[in-house]
Order: C-alpha cells, then structure tokens, then sequence
C-alpha cells in the first residue's frame, strides 16, 4: 500500500472514529463538542458512572425474549436483534443452527429465504426499526451474524474462528446467557471482533484461559470501553496488537501474559490496572509489553521494576 493510500486509510478511519465517538456519548446522555478527537475524548470523563445507555431505550429486550422462550428440543440458542435493512433474510439450516425463530411469527427447520411481515418491525426512533431472530442450536455452536446484526445474546457454548463476528459494525453487544462460554476447544480467535467499530463491551464471563492465537482480536472496536475485570492470557502464544485502535478502554487487567504485546492505543488505564498487569506477568526472556509513555508514566520506578525483574522490557 502506497503512502498516499495509507494516508486516506488513516483519515477515514478517523473520520468514522469522530462519528462513531459522538453518536456513542449522545447515547450515553451526554453532549458531545465535536470541535476535534481530543475535546470528544474529554467529554468520555463526562459519561455517568456505570456506563449506561449502550441500548437505545427503544430497542426490545431480546436477552428477556430469549430467557422466556422454552422451544423444545435443543442444546442451545441465541437470540439476534437485526435492523430492517433488508426485505429477506436467508435462514439457512446446518450442523450449527438447527431451526429458526422470527419477530414476526415464522418457525423453520429447513434453509429458507424469510420475506419480512414489515408491518411487524419493531418501530423506534433513536434506534431505527429492528427485528429478531432465534435460532436453535446443540449445546456447542458456531452461529453465524448477519452484518445488520444490532445485538446478540447467546445461551450456549461458543466455538467460533473469528470470521463469524469480525467487521460486523453495527454490533454493540455480544453476550452471555447463565455459565456457557467459549468453548476449551476454541484457541484460535485472531481477528475476533476486529472492524466491530460500534462494539461497547466484552462479555465478563468471556475465559480466554485456553486461547493461544489471539492477535488483533479487538482491532478496530473504536468504541469498546470495557473488557472482563481480568483477562486471562496465560496459554496465549500470540498475541501482537490484540487491542489496536481500541483508544476508550477504561478497565483493563491482563492475567498471566508471557509473549510481547502492546496495549498502547488506550491511555486510560488506571494505575491499579496496570500495576496488575505487572504483577502478575510470566517470567519470560526477550518480550516487550509496550505501554506507550502516557500509561508508563502511571508507574514508579519501583513498580515498572516488577516486570523488568521478570525479563520484560517495557515501553
């Protein structure tokens, strides 16, 4: 790629990042001053404590739709709230989606093209018209999203390679019903969410414990800003710019790294998260965990010493 077209990459990434920055805070019910990158990231420190407003409040509750639906017959399921965008909807019947449930009343268990009742759109305003589909599942499932998919709630084990989620950029919630996971099984999931430009929140229970490849998992998820209380890299063997381009992450504890990575892109780490961090990295020889100056200048010498007595250099 030549230098001219990394500079328009570069300018339209922004330019979607200043969008995106701004319609997230007037979700979150603050007034955002779109004068420049940094006055927007100044309005963040303006977000209410608890981070609310990720839905809008016109949105259906598909997580209560999914708890209280008892289909019969099926090791898992998961829910997905989708815009009208489409007037068809291909539904289509393999090892991993067994059946399928719509908004507006159909129920399938063969691959069909779904012609939408729009009279049965769920009507908003700040959230556009959306519908849902169930589909059903075994207990460990690879479902895959659509890309006008909203919001996912999943209620089985996740056993997905990331082309399943990656560049689905109206995606703001991907989640878990009860204890289900990802499953052991599952190590690869380079390019996880990447190009998930409007995803807010990793799900807390997501165990990373078994994953190995990992790289650019959450590249270009300009809008996350929560990630499990730790996460748990400890099998992870690659993990490279695992958080590239994620610059609003507030709360960010990494559990057992023993490869190089750089967690640079974001500057509000707290200092007890990066003093964690520290604390409990692996004994290694030759990684780097870049941090970048802002987030170095958090820690004492004392403190930066923790990781560099375990054989890491730090940047």
């Amino acid at each position: 790629m030549s230098i001219s077209e990394n500079a328009v990459t570069i300018r339209d990434g922004l330019t979607a990042l200043k969008s995106k920055m701004t319609d997230n805070l007037t979700e979150k019910g603050v007034t955002p001053d779109e004068t420049s990158l940094n006055t927007l990231a100044d309005n963040i420190l303006d977000v209410p404590a608890g981070g609310g407003g990720w839905q809008p409040s016109d949105w259906p509750d598909i997580k209560a739709i999914l708890q209280a639906d008892t289909t019969p017959g099926y090791g898992g399921k998961y829910i997905q709230l989708i815009t009208d965008h489409y007037d068809t909807t291909t539904l289509t019947v393999s090892a991993n989606v067994l059946a399928y449930r719509t908004s507006d009343g159909a129920f399938y268990t063969a691959t069909t093209t779904h012609m939408w009742d729009k009279e049965l759109d769920i009507p908003g305003e700040r959230g556009g018209n959306t519908r849902w589909v169930i589909g059903y599942t075994p207990e460990v499932s690879a479902p895959v999203l659509p890309d006008n998919v909203l919001w996912v709630v999943l209620d089985l084990m996740l056993s997905i390679p990331g082309a399943q989620t990656q560049n689905k950029r109206l995606l703001r919630r991907f989640e878990f019903l009860g204890e289900k996971n990802i499953s052991p099984t599952l190590t690869n999931i380079v390019n996880l969410f990447g190009g998930c430009y409007s995803l807010t929140h990793i799900p807390e229970k997501l165990d990373f414990s078994k994953v190995v490849s990992m790289s650019s998992a959450f590249n270009n998820c300009y809008s996350l800003m929560h990630v499990p209380s730790v996460l748990d890299l400890s099998s992870a063997t690659e993990v490279g710019y695992v958080f590239q381009g994620c610059l609003w992450v507030k709360s960010f504890k990494i559990y057992g790294l023993k490869v190089s990575a750089n967690i640079s892109a974001t500057t509000f780490f707290t200092h007890d998260d990066l003093l964690y961090t520290l604390q409990n990295l692996q004994t290694v020889t030759g990684q780097t965990l870049t941090l970048g100056a802002t987030n170095l200048a958090k820690l004492s010498t004392e403190e930066r010493a923790i990781a560099t007595g375990k054989g890491w250099t730090l940047n």
